[in-house]
């Protein structure tokens, strides 16, 4: 079974929740049947060297390119690949994303008569139901429309994301729900640990709040910042870490010196790999209460909380977009209205004075994440539910 994913940002770097995802699932696939079509990408002659599997890519190095920048990128790629992809004789294509991806996957599947499979996450398909009208909007919508009703299969990440399936005309049940997954955690030294405290000054006795993700309005990290204000007379050894970076930075340093934070909050900006291992087993509570925006824009899983609960830490998260099923409430953290900064704080609060909770949350969210929530278990999902498709195309002709 020949599966080549066509995705328009693939590592490296290893970041960001959907090439994540798909990264996981492809890595752990028998690597002789897969190839990735993708764009280029800085440091990527090292990476590729380095997988079990081929990828093919353009000469465009990614980036956020304009609307017609993207056509041009999309033309490059059937130039360039669809020739080479056909002599490969695959059987199902992968789609990556819904827009660039999904209609080069449409546009071969009509030209060779092949099935596809097409990938959403959830926050693309609500910004575009609460986008406002005007030719691009029309004409997305129709893309999304026609890419989701032509594809043979369809790959969402949570219950959330299948349930704005409806919208473009496509019943939730014509889709598989495949979670995101995180690979083993990395082994950090108790030498690294401390080197790590005493870089941020952390002090033994602190209580530590972390958060990780870009920095910007969804995320949360404003209210995040108002509500470790709430706590600290209570809990004054509390100390909150930011991790990363991103267009709210400014804001978020006016509100911390607004709030005189700024010598118990730490804005740490990008942190390697194992170094961010080292501030997860360092932290008492993660949290990310996000929300969704006035546009649509909202979290689809939220990888990162998983991320935490492999190092045994209990997470508090927003109950908005697709968290559901990255958290578990009352069993792995804690789901808060990332509007309310009383409720983050009181999440907060009630995690860092009662270590038995705590304990309990941690611990749980551990053992799901290294015994149910595995790469190879996607895979293995993902396997089965492409030959049930192959077997299906084939008793149709």
């Amino acid at each position: 079974m020949k599966l080549a994913f066509l995705t328009a940002c693939y590592p490296p770097p290893l970041e960001g929740g959907s090439v994540v995802f798909l990264h996981n699932l492809i890595a752990n696939l028998p690597p002789q049947d897969v190839v990735v079509i993708t764009n280029a990408r800085l440091g990527q002659e090292a990476f590729d060297q380095a997988q079990p599997y081929r990828i093919w890519r353009s000469g465009t190095l990614w980036r956020d390119f304009g609307k017609l920048a993207k056509v041009r990128v999309l033309a490059e790629w059937f130039l360039r690949f669809s020739g080479r992809l056909r002599r490969e004789r695959v059987d199902l294509l992968h789609a990556g994303d819904l827009l660039h991806s999904g209609t080069m996957a449409w546009i071969l599947g009509r030209l060779w008569r092949k099935p596809y499979v097409v990938y959403v996450y959830g926050e693309e398909l609500n910004c575009q139901l609460k986008a406002q009208g005007g030719p691009w909007t029309h004409l997305r919508s129709a893309v999304y429309s026609r890419v989701l009703r032509s594809a043979a299969g369809i790959v969402g990440i949570s219950d959330y994301t299948l349930s704005l399936l409806p919208a473009f005309g496509v019943p939730a049940e014509r889709a598989i729900k495949i979670v995101p997954t995180v690979t083993a955690v990395p082994k950090v030294s108790e030498a690294d640990v401390q080197a790590a405290r005493t870089r941020y000054g952390l002090a033994a006795q602190d209580r530590v709040v972390l958060t990780v993700g870009r920095l910007i309005e969804r995320k949360g990290q404003d209210n995040l910042i108002r509500a470790y204000a709430r706590i600290r007379a209570a809990i004054p050894r509390a100390r909150l870490v930011i991790v990363g970076q991103g267009p709210a930075e400014p804001l978020l340093r006016a509100l911390l010196a607004e709030l005189g934070l700024e010598r118990s909050v730490i804005l740490a900006g990008f942190v390697p790999g194992q170094e961010l291992a080292c501030l997860f087993e360092i932290c008492d509570v993660f949290a990310m209460p996000h929300r969704e925006l006035a546009d649509g824009d909202t979290e689809g899983y939220g990888t990162v909380f998983l991320e935490a609960s492999a190092h045994g830490k209990p997470v508090v998260g927003g109950r908005a977009g697709g968290v559901r099923d990255a958290i578990l409430h009352d069993e792995t953290g804690l789901l808060v209205d990332g509007n309310s900064t009383e409720e983050i704080a009181a999440a907060l609060s009630a995690l860092l004075s009662d270590s038995a909770l705590a304990k309990r949350l941690g611990e749980y969210g551990r053992r799901r994440v290294l015994e149910e929530l595995t790469p190879s278990k996607g895979a293995k999902a993902l396997l089965a539910y492409c030959s049930r498709i192959l077997a299906d195309a084939g008793s149709a002709r």
